[in-house]
Parts: structure tokens; C-alpha cells; sequence
């Protein structure tokens, strides 16, 4: 190590040196002192870069081997889908019988978190369900219209295919969409039904669709 470093000091003198005298081995060169010195501590420096002794290096192994830094947050993904999560336990579906009542939220979240099983339980059942309306929807060419229940779940409704009443003649949303107005077979109209009443309604469970539970074949009833 001091050989290569005494030769590598050598070829910086000799490049201090005017190449004329250079080429003439009788002339004698003198460097100013703080050249001398300067030339001694840039010789110094760069050996303690290439040792690490300072720090600033690093074995070449060492860098190779070394693993790259990992963000935790690289593993989550803020756009993966995610099932909603229950609020609290339910009544197993496996009790439940015909004409059994079931509120909303129960419902929707056994369908949510084991589908399969609720599924095989309750599909064609004939149930009443209760819960607050979410929505309406009027399909065209029908006399059915759907009423949509809150669960307490996000993004998951009841969808309810309801029969229209026999002196109804029709129905049809008012007020944005807040009311469902009734027109009767007499020709009058009314409110019949708005966001956030809470009901009960009596139909067939046909399954699960996406995000929706539909029951199909339903009534309105009077809230016990």
C-alpha cells in the first residue's frame, strides 16, 4: 500500500514539474512548501476514501449483498376492494322460518360475510324484513316497483320487487326522488311512501347480486 501510494505521489510531482526540466536528470526541482503539503493531504485523503476508514465508503460486496430499503406502505393497495365489516353478531339464518322477521341489517350482513351459507339457508324463503327505505326505482313497462333498504353496511342494499297494491293504479317518484306518489284507481293522488320511513315488507328471498339482496313478490305491511 505505501509503494502504490509513494509512485502515485511521484507521477503528481512529476506532473508538477515543467517538462523541459522534466527531460533534462541533471536539473534539480524545488517545490514551495504548502505546494509540497497540499499535495501531501489530497494523498492522505484520497487513502482514507478508498480504506472507508471515514465512513463515506463502502465495500463493494457490501453494496451488492445489501438489501434495497422496503416501504411498508408499497404493500397496501388503496384501491383494493374490501368487503364491509359487521357492526355486531347476528341471529344465524339457519333459525329462521317461514314468515320469520328479520331486520334489514341482520340480513345483509350475513349475506356479506358468508353468501354461500346464507344463500343455501334462506334462498325461496318467504321472510318479512324491516328496515328505513334507502330508494326507489319504477322499471318501465312494469307495474312492480322496487323499495331499496338501508342495511348499515356500505354500498349494500335490500332491493324489494313490490307488487303494486290493488286500487293503485300506478306509482311514480316526486320531490327529486324523495317521495313516491300513489295514484289511485279513482284517479287521485298522494304521497305514498318517502326516504326514511321505516317499513315492513313481506316477500320471497331470490339471492344475492353483486352488492344487493333481492326479495321478490312483495308487500307492504304495517309495522308491527
Amino acid at each position: 500500500m505505501r509503494n502504490a501510494a509513494s509512485v502515485r505521489l511521484g507521477v503528481i510531482l512529476a506532473a508538477a514539474v515543467p517538462s523541459a526540466r522534466a527531460a533534462d536528470p541533471s536539473d534539480t526541482v524545488a517545490l514551495p512548501r504548502w505546494r509540497y503539503e497540499e499535495l501531501l493531504r489530497k494523498e492522505a485523503e484520497w487513502e482514507r476514501l478508498r480504506s472507508g476508514t471515514d465512513g463515506l465508503s463502502v465495500p463493494a460486496a457490501q453494496r451488492t449483498n445489501s438489501p434495497a430499503p422496503t416501504d411498508s406502505r408499497a404493500t397496501e393497495s388503496p384501491n383494493s376492494p374490501s368487503l364491509p365489516t359487521s357492526n355486531g353478531p347476528a341471529q344465524p339464518l339457519v333459525r329462521l322460518r317461514e314468515d320469520a322477521l328479520v331486520a334489514a341489517s341482520d340480513l345483509a350482513r350475513h349475506f356479506v360475510t358468508e353468501p354461500a351459507r346464507a344463500a343455501q339457508a334462506v334462498e325461496g324463503l318467504r321472510i318479512r324484513v324491516r328496515g328505513r327505505i334507502a330508494g326507489f326505482e319504477k322499471p318501465l313497462l312494469t307495474e312492480r316497483f322496487h323499495v331499496l333498504l338501508e342495511t348499515g353496511l356500505s354500498n349494500v342494499r335490500i332491493r324489494c320487487l313490490t307488487d303494486l297494491p290493488a286500487d293503485f293504479k300506478g306509482v311514480y317518484t316526486a320531490e327529486a326522488g324523495t317521495v313516491l306518489m300513489a295514484v289511485h284507481r279513482s284517479g287521485s293522488r298522494r304521497p305514498f311512501l318517502r326516504l326514511g320511513q321505516e317499513v315492513l315488507l313481506t316477500g320471497k328471498i331470490r339471492g344475492l347480486k353483486g352488492q344487493v339482496i333481492e326479495l321478490t313478490g312483495c308487500r307492504l305491511s304495517n309495522a308491527p
